[in-house]
């Protein structure tokens, strides 16, 4: 029954991606010179009719905006139906994901007074929607820290919260986003029922801590400080080790065997010290 399920599945996922852009469709997209360009190629694609629907409401760049967040919207809701309810916590997990990222970009654009337009947020479903439209209607760093105190995200942001409400730090309300959802990626992994369910996430959580302490050594950062900052789950004591290595490079080349990167990558992020090549 389970392997008829993930055969059902994965014939319909590959009926999916069937319908995602191949390197020629990619290729014109990127030719064009501009965005009502870009949006009349769109217009004539798979996206036709979220474009068609959210152009009642958007002109311009919010109009791809919310075209494509709700065809993603409308693919999330098929992954749910298509996949067996043993995946769903993966599901779930990359979702919240989206949804603490979505938090984050709202509190830095009001830390910088940049105008916030509510309507433009989507969320995982109607009460997460609600949620971010909510936050972005707001005024400062300090009232949204209130707000989301009476959500799951209050047992990350309690330890500083009187911290946050005397400085209005962003920076502390978004770090305390990712450990909420940090900590619910190592919950998932850990009650995860099925296998390679688990394995991806765990997989997840060791690339997570990969750049994580990548990053960290590399703005010189002892094992004392980034040790705190690990996620559990995944392979973690190798990080914890990982976190005291000096040698930049023998770091890297650690990474690299351990998520089978290529050697020019490598070298590559060596040279320029640019980690955005290896994440």
């Amino acid at each position: 029954m389970v392997a008829s399920s993930f055969g059902y599945a994965n014939a319909r996922l590959k009926a999916m991606k069937a319908k995602l852009f191949d390197v020629d469709k990619m290729r014109e997209l990127s030719a064009v010179k501009t965005l009502p360009e870009v949006i009349e190629l769109l217009e004539e694609s798979v996206y036709k009719k979220e474009f068609v629907d959210a152009s009642t409401k958007h002109s311009g760049m919010p109009l791809a905006l919310a075209a494509l967040k709700s065809d993603l919207l409308n693919c999330v809701n098929k992954l749910f139906k298509y996949t067996p309810e043993s995946c769903h916590s993966l599901l779930y997990a990359q979702l919240r994901n989206w949804e603490v990222n979505s938090l984050k970009q709202i509190i830095v654009s009001k830390a910088v007074s940049k105008p916030v337009d509510s309507s433009e947020f989507e969320g995982i479903n109607d009460e997460s929607t609600s949620l971010l439209q909510k936050i972005a209607s707001m005024e400062s760093v300090k009232e949204i820290a209130r707000e989301l105190m009476g959500t799951p995200y209050s047992q990350s942001i309690e330890p500083v919260y009187s911290k946050i409400l005397r400085s209005g730090d962003y920076k502390l309300l978004c770090e305390s986003l990712d450990k909420s959802y940090y900590a619910q990626l190592t919950q998932s992994a850990r009650e995860s029922g099925d296998l390679y369910t688990k394995k991806f996430l765990d997989y997840w959580i060791d690339s997570l801590n990969a750049v994580l302490v990548a990053r960290m050594v590399f703005s010189n950062a002892g094992a004392k400080e980034i040790i705190p900052y690990l996620i559990e789950g995944g392979n973690c004591a190798f990080y914890e080790n990982l976190a005291a290595e000096k040698d930049r490079q023998k770091l890297l080349n650690a990474v690299k065997e351990k998520f089978e990167l290529t050697q020019g990558l490598i070298e590559k992020v060596g040279k320029t010290s640019e980690l955005s090549w290896m994440e």
